[in-house]
């Protein structure tokens, strides 16, 4: 017992000495700010205002934002972690430029979700991470006088470059967790099969490029005492069928199978559309759906106004890409979001 004792106090002490001496939240007024998706976010003079902002003569250099960007915090305490907010760059616009915050002026900011794309690098694919305790993200907006907030700046233009980038990567995920086969763990299912055999998802990557495959990965379980599997096409094809074992109904052995596949394949058509079918022979046999992920690469063209991309191409022998933007005009600005 006193060796354990011990031990949590180094743990303890170690945590206390990483720590920062002062954190940014100790002075200050700090006013919370929740997002439910990624993008480029508009606070307004009366957003301002709402949150409580006192905004008379408001200098408009005085203006920060923090956030850590999206995804839960590690699982494991040994795996390092941020431990304090970062300031973000942000984007004020001050449309007479008097350098007061007035009732036209506005901000500008890229925000993340709670729930995290991920590259896997040994795959090529990006992974969604569902973050299990909340639907938002928070930033936190302060005045400081005492020193400059941080700007979205111009970037330098580089002549020459080792490839041209017409195309890039993009994600998009089915996942609802609304059932806990054991009431325990991590872990949620949505569609419950059974009853109902067999569910249709429709996904639409605008612009697709139909020149690269499409990446599909499925996470299925069920609960019979035969072998069962599910069946999954796309656009009215067959793609693979997923197995999925048997259970078996001794003292703590597993209530349900679960299984993965990972599939890829070709369309034709922005719109995608994939199908889960239920197959089993055992009267009493239940099937579930995790999740459905799709990784596919899109032409770079402006859509809707908006349009958040990335190459994960341009980065495996560490060269200088240049981005080739259509559908843009005059008004469209380019933000470099990756952190530092």
């Amino acid at each position: 017992m006193r060796t354990f004792i011990i031990l949590i106090f180094f743990m303890f002490l170690n945590f206390c000495l990483n720590a920062q001496q002062n954190s940014v939240l100790s002075s200050g007024n700090w006013y919370k700010i929740g997002v439910a998706e990624d993008g480029i976010y508009r606070l307004s003079y009366n957003d301002f205002q709402n949150l409580g902002v006192n905004t008379s003569n408001l200098d408009v250099n005085s203006i920060k934002l923090y956030g850590n960007g999206g995804g839960m915090l590690p699982l494991l305490n040994s795996i390092d972690r941020i431990n304090d907010l970062r300031e973000n760059t942000i984007e004020v616009v001050d449309l007479n430029g008097n350098g007061i915050f007035n009732s036209d002026d506005y901000v500008l900011f890229f925000a993340e979700s709670a729930h995290q794309w991920v590259f896997d690098s040994s795959s090529n694919v990006f992974n969604y991470n569902e973050h299990l305790y909340s639907e938002l993200n928070y930033y936190f907006l302060t005045i400081d006088i005492s020193s400059n907030g941080k700007r979205i700046m111009q970037k330098p233009i580089f002549t020459n470059y080792d490839k041209t980038i017409t195309s890039f990567d993009d994600f998009k995920v089915h996942e609802v967790n609304s059932e806990n086969l054991i009431q325990s763990g991590r872990e949620w299912y949505g569609e419950r099969f059974g009853i109902i055999d067999k569910y249709s998802f429709d996904f639409n990557f605008p612009n697709l490029n139909t020149s690269s495959p499409v990446f599909i990965k499925t996470s299925v379980a069920a609960r019979s005492l035969n072998s069962s599997y599910f069946t999954l096409s796309v656009n009215n094809n067959f793609l693979s069928n997923i197995n999925v074992g048997n259970i078996v109904y001794d003292y703590a052995t597993e209530y349900a199978k679960a299984s993965l596949s990972s599939n890829q394949f070709t369309s034709n058509s922005d719109q995608i559309d994939v199908d889960i079918e239920y197959n089993y022979s055992e009267n009493n046999a239940i099937g579930w759906l995790n999740y459905i992920q799709l990784n596919s690469r899109r032409d770079l063209k402006m859509h809707n106004g908006l349009l958040h991309f990335r190459d994960t191409e341009s980065m495996t022998n560490n060269e200088l890409g240049k981005f080739v933007l259509t559908n843009a005009n005059s008004q469209t600005k380019v933000w470099d979001v990756s952190w530092s």
